[in-house]
């Protein structure tokens, strides 16, 4: 029999043989662990590389797309699409992507797949490995791409104008509630009017030309009117009857300034439009025109016969504000699109303000603007219609 001494040492010799093959083995799983944490890194940093490009490409296409020609036949095609190039060219370098800068390199297609309102986007670079080269790897090349479209979807678009009282002080003083009608020519300049409403109206009807009714045999934009003073109205519901001569036109014609500004009972009206109406697989957006503050807000009744009180101040109050404000956050909340105007000067900014920012944050896209003189409303309209009218198609 093997006595217990010689098998305690046999144990004990077994022991420090376990002990000699553990540390070449800890050695081994570190240097594998050290390796899996720089390759990491090395991957981490590609990746971001990676985002960078894709958002420069995504940026410069729909920044493009909105210089594009929508058609062949445009009198305007050969400088729309050099506009559209340069206009990519300059986001890409404006986002880190200069052609030949860094082994950076750009790419722009216009007229992609031979349609003249898509344009295609590129941009790449080679990376340089931080640890990956110890092991002889090749710099890995980080590629993005995108497709942007004008007109890539259909538009539903409910512009809401304000016709209160305000929407005269350039020509008759005030503000008042009541404008004189028929306004006269307090301001003899020739001609009868009220200004800054006027040119309100001949800018709203240039919106209307902005937008396209059909494309082929299908309907591509309608746009809705919804007008606000002490209440608010529908005054078109959805069409794409709405160039010279439409009942678009008609509407905003007919249209007198008078009265408070109910802000909140404008955009429910319009929210409204495009809940029932708007298309699902349209693009559904509200352009709010306002001159002044939300001074008027729903103090009772119910949704389909809301009452509305004043606010004590003609500068407003803050539960007209939050009435607006929730109105937004429900249009937001259905993907609407809200952009807003703030017209002439600088009243009410504040709110429009937030109630872009809500439809930036919260819906499908948002923007507000400033536009202090009336003569820019229209470019103001143009660079709206270019906004929403672009998207990323692959």
């Amino acid at each position: 029999m093997v006595s217990a001494a010689r098998t305690a040492r046999a144990v004990r010799r077994a022991i420090r043989d376990e002990r000699g093959q553990a540390l070449p083995l800890m050695l081994a799983a570190v240097m594998l662990c050290t390796l899996f944490g720089v390759l990491v890194v090395d991957l981490g940093l590609m990746f971001t590389e990676r985002r960078a490009a894709q958002s420069a490409a995504d940026l410069a296409a729909l920044a493009a797309a909105q210089d594009l020609p929508v058609r062949a036949t445009d009198p305007q095609f050969a400088a729309r699409i050099d506009t559209a190039t340069a206009t990519a060219i300059s986001f890409l370098a404006a986002n880190g992507y200069e052609q030949g800068v860094n082994g950076r390199a750009v790419s722009v297609v216009t007229t992609y797949g031979g349609d003249p309102a898509h344009i295609e986007v590129t941009a790449g670079r080679t990376v340089p490995w931080l640890f990956g080269r110890l092991l002889g790897l090749a710099n890995p090349r980080v590629n993005a791409r995108a497709v942007a479209a004008a007109n890539a979807q259909p538009r539903d678009v409910a512009l809401v104008l304000d016709r209160s009282g305000s929407m005269c002080v350039d020509t008759h003083g005030g503000p008042m509630l009541t404008c004189p009608s028929p306004p006269g020519d307090p301001d003899r300049n020739g001609r009868a009017d009220w200004e800054p409403f006027d040119t309100m109206r001949v800018a709203a009807n240039a919106f209307g030309g902005m937008l396209v009714p059909t494309a082929g045999s299908s309907v591509l934009d309608r746009v809705a009117l919804v007008s606000f003073s002490t209440d608010a109205t529908l005054d078109l519901a959805l069409t794409n009857n709405f160039l010279a001569g439409s009942p678009y036109t008609t509407a905003i014609g007919v249209m007198v300034p008078a009265g408070y500004t109910n802000t909140a009972a404008a955009m429910m009206r319009a929210r409204g439009e495009l809940e029932s109406r708007g298309r699902l697989e349209a693009a559904r957006i509200i352009v709010l025109l306002s001159d002044g503050y939300a001074n008027r807000y729903r103090s009772g009744g119910t949704t389909a016969n809301p009452t509305y009180s004043t606010c004590a101040s003609a500068n407003g109050c803050a539960a007209a504000d939050n009435d607006v404000l929730a109105q937004a956050r429900l249009a937001a909340a259905q993907g609407f699109q809200i952009y807003t105007i703030g017209y002439t000067n600088r009243s009410g900014a504040a709110l429009l303000q937030a109630v872009a920012s809500i439809g930036a944050n919260e819906g499908g896209g948002g923007q507000f603007f400033a536009v202090d003189n009336p003569l820019q409303l229209r470019s103001t309209f143009e660079q709206i219609s270019a906004l929403t009218s672009v998207a990323l198609i692959e």
